[in-house]
């Protein structure tokens, strides 16, 4: 078998043969670091087309001007004696080892050929110095190339390039060296509050990264986990990336788990790049030995109740016993399920130990939905600032088999209603200039004098959620006003522009039991821009 033939079936076989770029006679050839190594006689071998003169030079470029160079450009003189269509393959070499082959840039699989016209002229082999970094060998290399056509194949005379440190090559600013993982029980009750990953990175180009990472369990997809860090300076770093227990626990899998973690830097408008990754296998944890935050104890009890001795039912009740790991202000999240869903939500205080969780279901959406019983009932809990997600569990008994109409329908006269009015404000209570609260008032029409308390979420245009607030008061029989107060902040980083949204509204009044859910509440009337907000800084609008 003729060598170039041979070359073929290899790349073929192997798939690792990677393109230099379409080399073509002309080409700029102004060096930014250039040497030049010539032969004193023409090279060839087994060949009547192609004549490698031996003149060759290298010249490193760094496009990006972030002082490390993207590549080594080597500049070969060839001779063709007859008009065709030839192909070279390229590598530097190191002591008999590859440190770079065939690939113009880290991330590309491209393989090519040139048409090179009869006559003396240059090719340019393109190495990637993201290869050459990662080899960790400093220079001189060896180039070896060989080139082949339809008929014949040469070898190129060896050249050499300049003794380059390996460290003024690189295409991406980071890459990870290592990573281990542990169990980390945080508060010492012999429960894991989460797989702490500790990740060794070696940045080379000082700016702000994110670790992405996920956990599975054969095909079972188990968590998602991600960090930012700002500021990373040049030099080796243990970055922390945390995977939550409470998920691991609830899925029930046992460990070890495949992992990957991939390194992330950002850049300008919230542009992200993929740099480096990694795959890795746990150590084989056991999921009951993880923390959750609320640990049930089995019990559920789901009554209907009517308020205003209609015979129907105003609101679906459920509680449900927890042991609760940790105390504090929650916003917890209920969902009825069968053949649709209803929500609810509510801050709750919680504190450690047995306690029993109530949740209030708005019967006339039930009725709307036209949802029968029996009800699975999903709870969230979530941090209430930032909406994180700290459990998240199926209870494990269903509701009673209720009939939709078992509850109030929509219309007739209602103890809440809207009127359809509303304002809004921003508010810059620094004296900077811009808004760091967003106050909106919506205006209601009661039967009943009465303690009420009430929430709702705020929405952009794209139904994104940008804030949530509860609150409460004694209002009077008649025309009142609620009103809302939701974080500038959380607008601003949004990067959306008005108008903005109230919406979700549950109201509640504690002696009469009206109660009202509305999902379209309030549009702003004002037209905001999202730069009139704190923390608007990164966005492109």
């Amino acid at each position: 078998m003729k060598p170039y033939l041979y070359l073929v079936a290899m790349v073929a076989m192997c798939a690792i043969i990677m393109t230099l770029g379409v080399y073509t006679q002309g080409g700029d050839t102004t060096p930014s670091l250039r040497i030049y190594k010539q032969s004193s006689k023409e090279f060839t071998k087994n060949n009547q087309d192609i004549l490698f003169t031996g003149n060759t030079s290298f010249r490193t470029v760094d496009d990006n001007g972030d002082g490390l160079a993207e590549a080594v450009i080597a500049e070969v003189e060839v001779k063709i004696l007859t008009a065709g269509k030839y192909s070279f393959l390229g590598f530097l070499k190191k002591n008999g080892r590859n440190i770079a082959k065939n690939r113009p840039f880290f991330r590309t699989a491209i393989f090519s050929t040139a048409s090179l016209n009869e006559g003396l002229g240059p090719i340019f082999l393109i190495f990637s110095g993201e290869q050459i970094f990662r080899s960790g060998e400093n220079g001189p290399y060896q180039l070896d190339i060989v080139g082949f056509g339809e008929n014949s194949d040469a070898v190129a005379p060896p050249a050499f390039t300049e003794p380059y440190d390996y460290r003024q090559f690189g295409e991406v600013g980071g890459s990870i060296t290592s990573i281990a993982d542990a169990a980390i029980d945080e508060n010492g009750n012999w429960k894991f509050d989460f797989i702490e990953t500790t990740v060794t990175v070696e940045i080379r180009i000082a700016g702000d990264y994110k670790l992405r990472g996920s956990m599975s369990k054969g095909s079972t997809s188990i968590i998602h986990a991600f960090e930012s860090f700002t500021g990373l300076t040049p030099g080796t770093h243990s970055l922390k990336l945390r995977f939550p227990g409470q998920v691991i626990r609830r899925i029930g899998l046992d460990g070890a788990y495949q992992g990957v973690i991939n390194l992330v830097v950002i850049k300008a408008n919230k542009r992200y790049h993929t740099v480096d990754g990694i795959k890795f296998v746990t150590q084989a944890y056991l999921s009951d030995t993880f923390e959750v935050l609320l640990e049930l104890d089995g019990t559920l009890n789901a009554q209907g109740i009517d308020t205003n001795d209609n015979g129907l039912f105003d609101i679906l009740r459920v509680s449900f016993g927890a042991d609760v790991t940790k105390a504090g202000t929650f916003l917890v999240e209920g969902t009825l399920k069968n053949q649709t869903a209803v929500s609810t939500e509510t801050l709750m205080f919680l504190t450690t130990g047995s306690q029993t969780l109530t949740l209030d279901f708005p019967g006339t959406i039930i009725h709307e939905q036209r949802m029968n019983g029996p009800y699975q009932v999903e709870v969230k809990v979530k941090e209430p600032s930032t909406f994180k997600m700290l459990d998240r569990v199926k209870l494990g008994q269903v509701t009673a088999a209720y009939k939709f109409t078992d509850f109030e329908p929509l219309g007739g006269v209602r103890p809440i209603s809207l009127t359809g009015n509303s304002s809004d404000e921003g508010v810059d209570i620094n004296g900077n200039g811009l808004f760091d609260q967003l106050h909106v008032d919506v205006e209601l029409e009661l039967t009943t004098t009465d303690f009420y308390e009430w929430s709702a979420r705020l929405v952009d245009v794209n139904n994104t959620e940008m804030g949530f607030d509860s609150r409460s008061a004694t209002l009077n029989a008649g025309k009142a006003t609620i009103n809302f107060v939701f974080d500038g902040n959380l607008i601003g980083k949004n990067c959306v522009n008005g108008p903005y949204f109230v919406k979700g509204l549950l109201i509640h009044g504690h002696q009469s039991g009206g109660n009202l859910v509305s999902f379209n509440v309030a549009k702003t009337q004002n037209v905001y821009g999202v730069r009139q907000f704190e923390n608007s800084g990164d966005c492109a609008n």
